[in-house]
């Protein structure tokens, strides 16, 4: 069944047949928010089904307003189920009280297993670290600024924890809804207070290189911001910038600046995906980063 274009799952007992049904093959189930059109426009239609033949990546379709209901039982179906290997979870399921209170507590997109358990793991922000470092291959993090828009939302927080590693020299936070406590957390981590302000309009000119992640990556959250805007007041070579949204309308063609798109934000996602789906499954056929990234971007 790997190949195919996969049936949406709507409940834990039919994703729970599925796997029952199909004992020689190893599952990880997508679990979003989508239309239908949204989820053919997505990784589990696109590529993720034609890596190996013996994987199947399953997308789950689940409200929001569901979330609390029935997360808890897709997790226990997977623990119960020695052919499931976990989770990738899109907005909005990221970091979900469910999956922090069933597994450890801490933040992430991922839940996989390791010798037989589902443990939290992050591809979104070692993702983003990632490709902001080859955007900017000449110099290292520490030379620059970090300005994330969308910042203290799932994927947002995800890209600042995984900076803690590699601090840039600054980092400013543009979120509409503070978040003192995660902040505090950063700044543990980092030895310094990362900047926060409420309105992309509060935005000052960057003094140096700097960095550019929009991480509000719905088309609610996006009403009012253009990236592009911002991006042209600070249009500096040697600059980077990252916009999270997949197939986003505005063009960075003429901007001197790197810059990168969520299409190859996925991509760089979900070839951490894949790293981790080989360690989870033995016997799967190595897939090499370029070959992927050929595979996902085409």
């Amino acid at each position: 069944m790997s190949g195919v274009k996969q049936t949406v799952v709507y409940s834990p007992s039919q994703f729970e047949q599925l796997c029952s049904e199909n004992p020689g093959m190893a599952f990880m189930g997508y679990l979003g928010d989508k239309t239908e059109d949204e989820w053919d426009e997505s990784t589990s239609r696109r590529y993720m089904n034609k890596l190996w033949e013996s994987f199947a990546y399953i997308p789950i379709q689940l409200k929001q307003a569901e979330a609390s209901l029935y997360l808890n039982s897709y997790y226990k179906v997977a623990e119960s189920a020695g052919n499931i290997i976990g989770f990738n979870h899109t907005n909005p399921h990221k970091s979900n009280p469910a999956m922090r209170a069933m597994y450890g507590g801490g933040e992430g997109d991922i839940l996989i297993k390791s010798e037989g358990k589902l443990q939290i793991a992050d591809c979104n922000g070692r993702a983003a670290v990632m490709l902001l470092s080859h955007l900017i291959s000449e110099r290292p993090f520490s030379d620059y600024t970090l300005v994330i828009i969308g910042g203290l939302g799932a994927t947002g927080r995800l890209i600042l924890n995984a900076f803690a590693d590699t601090a840039p020299k600054d980092i400013l936070i543009c979120d509409i809804q503070a978040n003192d406590v995660f902040i505090d957390s950063l700044e543990a981590k980092m030895g310094f207070r990362p900047r926060y302000i409420d309105d992309i309009a509060k935005i000052p000119e960057i003094a140096g290189p700097a960095m550019f992640v929009n991480a509000t990556r719905h088309a609610d959250a996006r009403k009012g911001i253009s990236i592009l805007s911002i991006l042209e007041r600070c249009d500096i070579k040697g600059n980077a910038a990252l916009d999270l949204i997949m197939g986003s309308d505005e063009s960075f063609g003429s901007l001197a600046m790197r810059t990168a798109d969520g299409n190859e934000f996925a991509a760089w996602t979900n070839y951490l995906l894949t790293q981790l789906i080989e360690q989870a499954v033995p016997g799967l056929d190595h897939i090499g980063q370029e070959a992927f990234r050929k595979l996902a971007l085409l």
